[in-house]
């Protein structure tokens, strides 16, 4: 099989029929109820009845027990499916899965092989490839225009600006059968976001605003995580046993930060697109908006950061890349730190 694509360059805009699967597998199983604040059912409702009507008879497959069995023993949600089923070749196949959702996220659980190898028949069983194929006129009108969003934002400009050129390719994949929830992936040189489809989703109509902006928020920050968490693994400045935010741990573990590492990355994505809005967009008072409102969430460094990326900008004959100016962010942070809370750093 092969997906839908829309292409510009080094962007892709696609709905992947390995997440497609996943989709369904999600709504055949408990999945969507351990997480319902993802699969809330919006105007997207006409797809869901579909994938519904079509595969109910499909829910007690071993397929969807063995996934459910994943989920719940080692809590595998969020990103961690979306970076399995990208990992697997057109036959449903994968012979070893990355470190990241084998061993961190699986703990090294072998049956999940068991799960993979059965893929492609369940795939067979279900008639997945008529289903895909069936919608194909629908994912090529809002590829096309998700990547037209793009273009009219100059995201991509403001990456190669921002950061120094990279080889990476983006793949800005639509999950219809999700409605809120935006997660990244990283795989062979290939920046996976999965985008689901948030608002104005009718069968005729969907993505079709004028508010292009909207459209690309969600995609603009997960697509830093595959810039900003590399360079923050790579420098090893905050690790998984750090304590520079141990003030922020209790709140960031319920968003889903738990380690200083993801929540300077959060921090630091979160700055970068609102930086993005100023030099886009000259708007102030949406960036200062949008500044109030990641305060209100808990990341109270927002305005550190934010002054620290100025500096860097105004600084690029020095810092040639962000890469280079990282450190002081991170130096800035500790130097400040005291203004927030007491700091064990001497």
């Amino acid at each position: 099989m092969k997906s839908i694509e829309a292409r510009d360059k080094n962007m892709v805009a696609t709905v992947d029929y390995r997440t497609e699967l996943l989709g369904i597998i999600m709504w055949l199983s408990d999945y969507n109820k351990i997480l319902p604040e993802c699969f809330t059912i919006y105007e997207n409702k006409f797809y869901i009845d579909n994938i519904l009507e079509i595969f109910s008879e499909f829910k007690n497959d071993e397929v969807i027990k063995d996934f459910m069995s994943l989920v719940e023993k080692h809590k595998f949600i969020y990103d961690a499916p979306y970076a399995l089923f990208l990992q697997l070749d057109e036959h449903f196949k994968c012979d070893a899965l990355d470190d990241y959702v084998f061993k961190e996220r699986l703990e090294e659980d072998e049956s999940v092989y068991n799960f993979i190898n059965k893929l492609e028949e369940f795939a067979n069983k279900i008639n997945f490839e008529d289903y895909y194929s069936s919608n194909i006129d629908m994912y090529k009108k809002w590829t096309n225009y998700i990547l037209d969003c793009f273009k009219k934002g100059n995201v991509l400009k403001f990456y190669d600006e921002y950061f120094e050129k990279t080889n990476n390719e983006f793949y800005l994949n639509l999950i219809p059968f999700a409605s809120n929830g935006s997660f990244s992936a990283s795989i062979n040189n290939k920046i996976y976001d999965m985008n689901p489809v948030t608002s104005d989703m009718k069968k005729e109509s969907l993505f079709e605003r004028d508010n292009y902006e909207n459209v690309i928020g969600a995609p603009i920050h997960e697509f830093l995580h595959g810039y900003v968490n590399p360079i923050t693994e790579k420098l090893g400045l905050l690790d998984f046993n750090t304590d520079l935010f141990d003030s922020l741990k209790e709140e960031m573990s319920k968003q889903g930060y738990p380690t200083d590492v993801e929540i300077i990355n959060e921090h630091i994505v979160r700055a970068i697109q609102i930086r993005y809005i100023i030099n886009e967009y000259k708007d102030v008072k949406w960036a200062d908006g949008m500044t109030k409102w990641e305060e209100e969430q808990g990341f109270i460094y927002i305005r550190d950061i934010l002054e620290k990326l100025e500096e860097f900008e105004n600084s690029r004959e020095i810092y040639k890349t962000f890469e280079a100016f990282y450190p002081e962010i991170i130096k800035y942070l500790k130097a400040t730190f005291n203004k927030y809370r007491r700091c064990k750093y001497d």
